[in-house]
């Protein structure tokens, strides 16, 4: 599955396992962490979790902009999932991205067999200068190596301020001016490909639909959102 690595990412444990990244605690406690593990309910629109069949969350319901995409993630922003991410983030641990990228990859082959085509969501230029590296272009490219096909559709334009220092009000109003698309090839009429507009947290969802409106406009017409945790 990876390659052998001597000590888990996460916890600094000895692997012993030949092709293993994560140690069997640490990938014991991301997979038992899945929501789909959890739960057999989710909201059509947004993905969160419910606890009985419904047509939506309440906060989708009393949002009329949230039926404009479906999406779904993995995981909760919480736990091993969490540490994982922000230590591939913020720490420069950049080999989990093949972690992330495997996990995509496994859910998207659990729900569908259709041809897929990954798009990811571009970080912030704040973000991307401070790193030095965009953090789903490179789970894009781990995807790729995998045999997975994908395009850099969506570019970010403007410095707006980042997300995780705004409300969540904020973040919903956040204008869809902070994306623009990219050349794209054309595509056949009536065609039928499912892209897969991919982010590392869902917070309120506009984002992924400001990225999603924008791929419309170039007749990408299935499209569904998936993030690796919901905050």
């Amino acid at each position: 599955m990876f390659d052998s690595l001597n000590r888990c990412p996460l916890c600094g444990s000895l692997v012993r396992t030949t092709g293993k990244l994560l140690c069997p605690d640490c990938w014991s406690g991301c997979t038992d962490a899945l929501l789909s593990h959890s739960y057999s309910h989710f909201c059509t629109d947004c993905g969160m979790p419910l606890e009985t069949a419904q047509s939506g969350c309440p906060r989708c319901r009393a949002d009329p902009a949230a039926a404009q995409l479906h999406s779904r993630s993995l995981f909760r922003y919480a736990g091993v999932i969490r540490e994982a991410l922000l230590m591939y983030k913020f720490h420069d641990v950049r080999e989990l991205s093949r972690l992330f990228a495997f996990l995509l990859d496994q859910f998207v082959s659990s729900f569908t067999d259709r041809s897929v085509i990954y798009i990811p969501v571009p970080c912030s230029h704040e973000s991307r200068t401070r790193r030095g590296w965009d953090q789903m272009a490179l789970i894009a490219q781990q995807l790729e190596r995998r045999g997975a096909e994908v395009e850099y559709g969506i570019g970010r334009t403007v410095r707006s301020a980042q997300q995780k220092h705004l409300g969540k009000t904020e973040r919903h109003l956040m204008p869809s001016g902070s994306f623009y698309r990219r050349a794209l090839p054309p595509t056949a009429s009536g065609s039928q490909q499912l892209y897969i507009l991919i982010d590392d947290v869902y917070t309120t969802g506009s984002t992924l639909r400001a990225c999603s409106a924008l791929l419309r406009e170039s007749g990408r017409t299935q499209i569904i959102g998936l993030t690796i945790t919901m905050d």
